[in-house]
């Protein structure tokens, strides 16, 4: 997976713990540089956390768990 850098806000901070599947940052152009020039100096963490990441996605937002939240929303039972 490719590791993920997002801005501290909204729906992110849901499901992106910070080092362990993403890194988030404060929406300004010194923290975005640290971040990306950290993961491009560190290729074990840019693995470690682009692995975590697509786990994170394909757990939670693969599309057999967003048919069972439309289930669960509908009511509709399997």
């Amino acid at each position: 997976g490719i590791p993920s850098v997002s801005s501290k806000f909204g729906n992110v901070l849901n499901f992106i713990n910070n080092n362990k599947n993403g890194i988030l940052v404060k929406n300004n152009n010194e923290d975005w540089f640290n971040a990306l020039l950290y993961l491009l100096d560190n290729a074990d963490i840019r693995k470690k956390i682009g692995i975590s990441g697509r786990k994170t996605i394909e757990k939670n937002f693969s599309f057999i768990e967003i048919q069972k939240l439309y289930l669960k929303i509908l009511d509709i039972s399997e």
